[in-house]
């Protein structure tokens, strides 16, 4: 998973509570050493392995109920579920421990990212990246 949000038609900017929110969160991520965006690097790591056969798919993931296919409809949904559910906890973890905010201003930027992500303000995206490959055969 990337945990880069994004949009496809330019209505996520970076005039949204929620662009500073994760620009900051990816910012703070790297910086302790831990790369919050590790998908589009997974093919290569597999080949390294030497694995064969390998299969990589990036798969576009809805945040929120914005799109107007059914199926697509519901996984946005459901991926909205996960994201105000998580949110708060590790925000906590990661603005209050590495960027050392106090625990309440950390709480009023939460309850303005899932207000903000609530409204549909925008159509917001995040990729999995789907990769697997075959174990070459011993000759």
């Amino acid at each position: 998973m990337n945990a880069e949000i994004y949009s496809d038609d330019g209505s996520y900017t970076e005039n949204h509570v929620t662009w500073d929110w994760n620009q900051t969160f990816l910012e703070t991520m790297e910086n302790l050493g831990i790369d919050p965006c590790p998908g589009p690097k997974l093919e290569g790591w597999v080949r390294e392995q030497k694995f064969e056969n390998v299969f990589h798919q990036k798969i576009k993931n809805p945040l929120g109920p914005w799109p107007k296919d059914p199926w697509y409809k519901d996984l946005g949904l459901i991926n909205l579920a996960q994201m105000l559910d998580g949110l708060e906890g590790f925000t906590l973890r990661v603005f209050c421990g590495a960027l050392k905010r106090t625990k309440e201003h950390v709480l009023v930027e939460v309850a303005n990212v899932r207000n903000e992500m609530k409204t549909g303000a925008y159509h917001g995206l995040y990729d999995i990246h789907v990769v697997y490959g075959q174990k070459p055969l011993i000759s």
